[in-house]
């Protein structure tokens, strides 16, 4: 019931999600998953790759080990929603429709800045990231970047877009 049909339009997204659900929902009816772990999950897999004791395993190492094709630190359906399901049996449906629509996926283009729809262009359709591929190749051409972190992000993603052959192989 909260999922609409713009979000039923993206089969591949909603699967991550029931695998996550169902997953999840085995290892706290197995007593393996308690509420407090839950915040781990928002932690991204490369987060956890560069902390410093990586002899300690957390529960989403745990998770990730047990189900490796599970996706736990995807950006879908927010962590406040998903524990209200699995530990309070609550489906907020506004609640999960609005976590939704803000990920990369369903929020509208212009919400974002072109360079983060360029990042999640294995979630926005092909148009969407070609539109948005051209407006970030126009906003670096006129200088338009200006904040250091957004700056390394486009000097990143130009590079492999470079070597992936989306834009042209010239050195600046």
């Amino acid at each position: 019931m909260a999922f609409t049909d713009r979000h039923w339009s993206k089969i591949n997204v909603l699967r991550v999600i029931m695998r996550v659900i169902l997953s999840l929902s085995f290892e706290y009816r197995a007593g393996r998953l308690k509420r407090d772990e839950m915040p781990e999950l928002e932690t991204s897999r490369i987060t956890r790759m560069m902390r410093g004791d990586k002899a300690k395993k957390t529960k989403i190492d745990e998770l990730e080990t047990r189900y490796p094709e599970i996706e736990f630190d995807q950006k879908f359906i927010g962590v406040p929603e998903l524990t209200a399901l699995l530990f309070d049996g609550r489906v907020e449906i506004s609640a999960i429709q609005e976590s939704l629509d803000r990920s990369p996926p369903f929020a509208a283009a212009k919400s974002e800045p072109p360079w983060r729809r360029v990042i999640n262009m294995y979630v926005v359709d092909s148009g969407e990231f070609e539109q948005a591929l051209v407006e970030m190749e126009r906003q670096f051409n006129n200088h338009e970047i200006v904040i250091p972190g957004e700056m390394f992000h486009v000097f990143g993603l130009r590079l492999f877009l470079s070597e992936a052959g989306f834009i042209s192989n010239k050195k600046r």
